[in-house]
């Protein structure tokens, strides 16, 4: 059997009306052959024998594995990663579709030892350019917004110790990663992508590549937003807040002032749900401290 030199490590959760073209757009694209290798992770869905079946009947080289209970977003891929035999580890969400091939150029990257994470450009299904990375959620989400939304990622301006890639398809060095213990599996999900980030530039010398000449399709434009998710997020910036030594009460703030000016400017009004979403959270915010917050179940 040929050595492998990238793992692709896919997480599910009911994700049946992805995987299979996702697979399809890895297969298409492969560009290294049988030095690749396919894992798919499924975090405990609904309907999961079914979903392997269609898989192994037409992917029989895919790994699959099953986990018991859904840990999350990291501690589902920390699963795939450990069992992964290559150096060069992708991690790929199941709503991304690659549209080029883009296994040799990633070996190319990494021929250079000082570089840890490869990310690339991310588009939307209508051709427009998406999140391919964003700003660190240490900062203000005001100042995340303005530099890193409205100016830096229209030009595709990328720094490495102020931004962090999408976690929705990126390469990392597995010997690297392992080093800095994986996905951090207190975090169920956001935030990963940025706490990584951190954890392998403290490794010293080491370098988070963002390139803007290759792509790939993520769909996820219309996702709804809801009371839960803003919770989860704040819950995961607070976490990682903690772990980087600030006080918590400084993200608390920053929500408060970001969505008290965007339900006053109206950011939202166009997207009326959302709007309506982001009133409910800032009520919430100001009538509730930042433990009650945290504590509270959506």
């Amino acid at each position: 059997m040929k050595e492998k030199k990238i793992s692709i490590v896919i997480l599910t959760y009911n994700s049946e009306k992805d995987i299979m073209d996702c697979l399809a757009s890895v297969y298409r694209y492969n560009d290294i052959g049988e030095a690749l290798e396919v894992i798919v992770v499924d975090n405990n869905s609904d309907d999961v024998l079914s979903i392997f079946r269609e898989i192994r009947n037409k992917y029989p080289d895919v790994l699959l594995i099953k986990n018991s209970e859904n840990k999350g977003y990291g501690a589902g891929n920390n699963v795939g990663i450990c069992v992964a035999s290559a150096p060069i580890i992708m991690i790929m969400n199941p709503d991304v579709r690659l549209s080029e091939p883009v296994f040799s150029k990633a070996l190319r990257v990494f021929d250079d030892y000082s570089v840890v994470m490869y990310g690339m450009k991310q588009k939307l299904p209508n051709g427009k350019n998406s999140a391919s990375f964003a700003w660190t959620l240490l900062d203000n989400p005001l100042i995340a917004y303005l530099l890193g939304v409205r100016y830096c990622r229209p030009r595709d301006i990328y720094f490495q110790n102020k931004m962090f890639i999408s976690g929705a398809c990126f390469f990392v060095r597995k010997c690297d990663f392992l080093q800095v213990g994986l996905f951090d599996e207190s975090l169920f999900l956001y935030a990963e992508e940025d706490d990584i980030r951190i954890r392998l530039l403290a490794l010293g010398n080491r370098r988070v590549i963002y390139d803007k000449t290759v792509s790939y399709v993520h769909f996820f434009d219309n996702r709804e937003v809801t009371l839960r998710k803003l919770h989860r997020l704040f819950t995961s910036k607070c976490y990682l807040c903690k772990k980087n030594g600030m006080n918590i009460l400084k993200p608390y703030r920053w929500e408060i002032q970001y969505y008290t000016l965007s339900v006053l400017m109206s950011l939202n009004k166009k997207e009326k749900d959302k709007y309506v979403i982001y009133k409910e959270w800032l009520k919430l915010l100001r009538n509730n401290s930042v433990e009650t917050i945290l504590q509270m179940k959506f």
